[in-house]
């Protein structure tokens, strides 16, 4: 207590100065007073405040070409008291304006080859979340030029960008399909001349167990002029899920010596995996295991490769075992 009694610094000093000159706090007290009041003053008037929002533009016609450059922002000048303009900027959530060309084609003369829009008909007080008092002064630009030109159409294939892979004991019995399997492009003659077929955007799928229709966008024509529709298109994934079963073959020798061999083993184990839904049905008779002397044999290490010679309908993947036999013959 007795330090901060005697506290010397700036704070102190001013501390003291406050107490002793009554006259500096009241002028002090009135100059803020006066302060707040000439700011509620100000803000009572009226002004003007300018706010920028971002053009969408909706149902443009797949019919029309548009060969002019369209505006991307619209400017929004407002008159309102300056309390206004001030909760007008913290409160509102407009971030763009929709502009609906396709209705507004509807109700002018469809095959005109030019459409103007002013500007002010896509603004109310409504759709700016203004208050009554508000109100528009100015907007740039005051209107929407559409210069239009007659579009070219053709179909042309899409390019699936796709990748599948699939949980194990899990497969494709056929390729995916996509439908559709082609697409309407829309634009000037010398560009979709170009154009042989349309990608799809990159689709992954992982780890697959079951099956499945999935969307997937068409890559954005609409920078390059261009449009298509429709812009998206479905991808059908095939699924089975496998069993796996193991049976002893016996092994045929082919292209060998007339005389009698010995095989060594002369039987062996073949494991295949088919769709589980329809493993009963598989012939295990129709398996055949060869070893081939003159193709994948070895003469001197009497020793031959097998392989699977004919697979029963419905097999996905077949595996020997063992995948080399040794053979002896007769002198």
């Amino acid at each position: 207590m007795k330090a901060y009694q005697e506290d010397t610094g700036v704070t102190g000093t001013l501390y003291k100065g406050f107490r002793s000159n009554n006259r500096l706090t009241a002028f002090l007290v009135c100059l803020l007073i006066a302060a707040i009041c000439w700011i509620f003053t100000s803000l009572s008037k009226s002004y003007t405040g300018s706010f920028v929002f971002d053009l969408r533009y909706r149902n443009l016609p797949f019919q029309k070409n548009i060969t002019n450059e369209l505006p991307t922002k619209i400017a929004v000048e407002m008159e309102a008291r300056g309390f206004d303009l001030i909760a007008y900027s913290f409160r509102q959530k407009l971030d763009h304006i929709d502009v609906d060309v396709g209705a507004m084609i509807s109700s002018a003369n469809p095959a005109r080859n030019s459409l103007l829009i002013q500007s002010r008909s896509l603004i109310s007080a409504e759709v700016m979340g203004m208050k009554p008092e508000m109100s528009i002064r100015h907007i740039n630009p005051e209107f929407i030029t559409f210069d239009f030109s007659q579009k070219f159409r053709k179909k042309v294939p899409v390019l699936p960008d796709v990748s599948v892979s699939y949980k194990k004991q899990f497969y494709g019995p056929f390729h995916w399909i996509v439908k559709p399997d082609s697409v309407e492009i829309a634009g000037s003659q010398e560009l979709i001349g170009k154009i042989k077929g349309i990608h799809t955007e990159h689709l992954e799928v992982t780890n697959l167990d079951h099956k499945a229709i999935i969307p997937v966008r068409m890559k954005d024509l609409r920078l390059t002029g261009m449009e298509i529709a429709p812009s998206t298109v479905w991808v059908y994934f095939p699924v089975e899920e496998l069993g796996e079963e193991v049976l002893e073959v016996p092994v045929e020798m082919v292209n060998g010596p007339a005389e009698n061999m010995l095989l060594i083993p002369d039987r062996v184990m073949v494991t295949y995996q088919a769709p589980l839904r329809l493993i009963d049905q598989i012939n295990t008779e129709e398996f055949r295991v060869c070893g081939d002397i003159a193709k994948y044999g070895d003469q001197y290490a009497r020793e031959a490769r097998l392989e699977l010679c004919h697979i029963p309908a419905g097999v996905y993947k077949a595996r020997i075992s063992p995948g080399f036999i040794k053979y002896l013959t007769s002198k």
